[in-house]
């Protein structure tokens, strides 16, 4: 991955040039590759504290890099537990850059998707620096640079998607088509096992290799042999299986805790689980969410109540229907367009978040660029009747303002896009003081929205200062001080009774196992089940004789209370002591409540 990315500029792909001819391409290195990076060194020397980033992906990573998911006496450490490879890929680059410049792992999926989308346009912008600026606008959206300097995985499987349909796109024209087959195979298991929710996705990449395969069985008499099948199906199978089993095993549910419906593991409530704020609240509205999404950005971001979104997939789905109707177009951007819309629409169905729609985001900019390629070549065109020409024009001109918008928007939205510090309670400052930052402030009240922290320059530290830890910050107890180390000294078990320090018990004493009995955001509740209260009873027993206790903000104290009082046991607060701890940064400081607990 990293590699593609990186080297991909060094090769000259001019269209008349019979040969690859490793040679420095500038054009690419300048237009594609140095705004990604100085775009993510904008904000790289500030370590990521997002929320769902500490809580969940920290600490499964911390948990899967030490052997299991879950070690002895753990439940649920980090409240949900998705497949924790992708966090291993992090943690693992953590180790090895640091916490600051893992994310580097982003720039280089983005890089070798660049280099994917560049393969689409070059059938239609043949002009270099256009296409590599396409490229680059293409990329240029919210959800992409929402993430880039995080440590999150929602860009891991986008290269792979992307190969995936250019591989099925070619395939009739492939000479080894088995062993294509088994490459889409095995990138589509990958995809599914770096984020589930990729499934809205493959499942129409499927449909369409599916249709490729009784095209080239038709034209050619094409069969592949079963034994490249099974290989296939076990490149498709085999990268999600050995999690879903140890799931299965641990809950009997192997999407626990979703889809329980269908499972009905004992440890939860048999429902479906959906973030009830977010996304489409209505089949009717699923219908038509794809498009109307873009009047209520409130609900297509977690972060709801300040961002905004230009439109980018919307765009693309307008763009699709237009393509999927005009006679002329091509069949491999029809098949982009199919796959667009049905994936849309799954998506829609299965949540309705943008950050979970990043590859139809890329596939909403290729579309717009070959759309706006065709209507300028008609409107330019010396054969074309005078009134055809006119309308083109007006299209072109129309096209051009739309996207000249979309992307401005963009650009801007990643440009003064900020992240929080947490002093005494969730997201109540901005974490980096970088120029940007104090027109995000107008530019929210503009879109007659609300920072959810004040910008102050002063109480953050500078760039600088925190660029100083760069390969420095591979392990988090590295920035607790003698003092900090010492409030922990005592603590052998955690409870988690709040969903939203689960990471500091990992930062403050990452030994202990966490026993979760919070409820996961208002999404669902593992102690609603008698099976869970009783498993957590056998576990806290097993450790009544050692010390244990809960960490949580201050202004959760009596959550904290009644999460602990729901299992059957006898519990209170015993010695309540107030403490400190920094995440990844001196400058960054989380007061906390340390708690006793105290079986009676």
């Amino acid at each position: 991955m990293i590699g593609v990315g990186i080297v991909y500029f060094l090769a000259d792909r001019r269209d008349n040039a019979q040969h690859v001819r490793w040679t420095m391409d500038w054009l690419w290195l300048t237009i594609v590759v140095l705004p990604l990076l100085g775009f993510f060194f904008l904000r790289a020397p500030f370590p990521s504290l997002e929320f769902d980033n500490l809580n969940y992906h920290f600490v499964n990573a911390e948990r899967a890099l030490s052997g299991w998911p879950m070690r002895a006496g753990d439940f649920f450490p980090g409240t949900v537990l998705p497949n924790p490879a992708p966090d291993m890929v992090f943690g693992i680059a953590r180790h090895l850059l640091g916490y600051r410049l893992a994310p580097l792992l982003n720039v280089a999926c983005l890089l070798w998707t660049a280099a994917l989308i560049d393969q689409f346009l070059r059938t239609f912008v043949p002009n270099r620096i256009l296409r590599y600026l396409a490229v680059l606008g293409i990329l240029t959206t919210e959800p992409i640079e929402a993430v880039v300097n995080t440590p999150m995985i929602d860009l891991l499987a986008l290269p792979l998607l992307l190969s995936c349909l250019l591989l099925i796109i070619k395939l009739p024209e492939e000479r080894s088509r088995d062993r294509v087959l088994i490459r889409i195979a095995l990138f589509l298991g990958i995809s599914l096992a770096l984020k589930l929710t990729a499934v809205v996705f493959v499942l129409p990449l499927m449909a369409l290799l599916l249709y490729q395969l009784r095209v080239v069985l038709i034209r050619q008499n094409y069969y592949p042999a079963r034994r490249n099948l099974v290989l296939a199906a076990a490149g498709l199978i085999l990268p999600s299986a050995f999690f879903f089993g140890y799931m299965y095993q641990l809950t009997l549910n192997p999407f626990f805790p979703f889809y329980n419906n269908i499972f009905r593991s004992p440890f939860i409530a048999a429902a479906n689980f959906k973030e009830i704020t977010m996304g489409p609240r209505s089949v009717l509205e699923i219908l038509h969410w794809p498009l109307s999404s873009f009047l209520d950005p409130n609900r297509l971001f977690i972060s709801s109540h300040d961002s905004w979104y230009a439109g980018r997939l919307q765009l693309g789905v307008v763009s699709a229907i237009a393509l999927l109707l005009m006679k002329k177009t091509p069949a491999s951007i029809r098949q982009v367009s199919i796959v667009l819309l049905g994936g849309a629409w799954l998506w829609a169905f299965s949540s309705g978040i943008i950050r979970y729609a990043n590859f139809a985001e890329t596939l909403a900019g290729i579309l717009c660029v070959y759309l706006f390629s065709y209507t300028y070549q008609k409107a330019t065109s010396l054969q074309a009747h005078h009134v055809g020409k006119l309308k083109s024009q007006m299209a072109v001109v129309l096209l051009t303002l739309v996207l000249a918008f979309q992307f401005s928007a963009s650009l801007w939205y990643g440009l003064t896009y900020y992240y929080c510090s947490n002093g005494t309670h969730l997201c109540d400052g901005i974490m980096q003081p970088q120029p940007f930052n104090r027109f995000t402030g107008p530019t929210l009240q503009a879109f007659n929205l609300k920072m959810k922290a004040a910008y102050d320059p002063k109480k953050a530290a500078t760039y600088f200062q925190e660029a100083a830890f760069m390969f420095r910050d591979r392990n988090a107890q590295d920035f607790l001080t003698a003092k900090d180390r010492e409030q922990f000294k005592d603590v052998r078990v955690w409870i988690n009774t709040y969903d939203g320090t689960s990471a500091f018990m990992v930062i403050a004493a990452p030994d202990a196992p966490i026993i979760s009995v919070a409820k996961f955001l208002d999404i669902f509740d593992y102690m609603t089940s008698p099976e869970t209260r009783l498993r957590v009873r056998g576990l806290i027993n097993s450790h009544r004789s050692e010390k244990i206790y809960t960490l949580l903000l201050i202004d959760h104290f009596e959550e904290a209370r009644t999460a602990i009082n729901r299992v059957p046991m006898g519990f209170h607060f015993g010695n309540v002591q107030s403490v400190s701890l920094p995440a990844f940064s001196p400058a960054n400081r989380t007061d906390l409540l340390l708690v006793e607990i105290v079986i009676d």
